[in-house]
């Protein structure tokens, strides 16, 4: 099977990929391309595919307005919390890191990006502590320095 041409945009080989409920995926450079189930449009029907796809920059606006709107919350939640240890208070210094490695479900940041909605945000929150990044760096440091 011919690869398709690396490009940000959508090419007619992937939306026709898209209707069918896969999408190609090329990842980075590397020239590698693989096939994978695309997350929005799982149980759509044709329909709703097509409507989709006409309409991909609407849903990508509304996508950007409401990941901003997380990440807004989150730099409040990070106003009002400085870091335990020194008590650095500037949003861009604070960091999460999670108390026990082991109930982490995803990093904050990332979480956001998968789409998580704010409750589900605050539960992971509340499985971490706020440090600034050079406490952040160190708490990992001695940790290694301990295992």
């Amino acid at each position: 099977m011919k690869k398709p041409p690396h490009t940000s945009r959508i090419s007619s080989t992937v939306e026709s990929s898209l209707l069918r409920g896969r999408v190609e995926v090329s990842l980075g450079n590397q020239g590698v391309t693989h096939l994978a189930h695309n997350q929005l449009v799982i149980g759509m029907n044709e329909s709703q595919k097509r409507y989709w796809l006409k309409n991909k920059a609407y849903y990508e606006s509304k996508r950007q307005e409401y990941r901003a709107k997380i990440r807004q919350e989150i730099r409040k939640y990070k106003e009002s919390h400085p870091c335990i240890r020194c008590g650095e208070s500037h949003p861009a210094c604070l960091a999460f890191h999670h108390i026990d490695p082991k109930t982490k479900e995803s990093e904050i940041a990332n979480a956001v990006v998968r789409g998580w909605g704010w409750v589900r945000v605050l539960e992971e929150i509340e499985k971490c502590v706020i440090l600034c990044a050079n406490c952040h760096a160190k708490e990992h440091d001695s940790s290694k320095e301990s295992s």
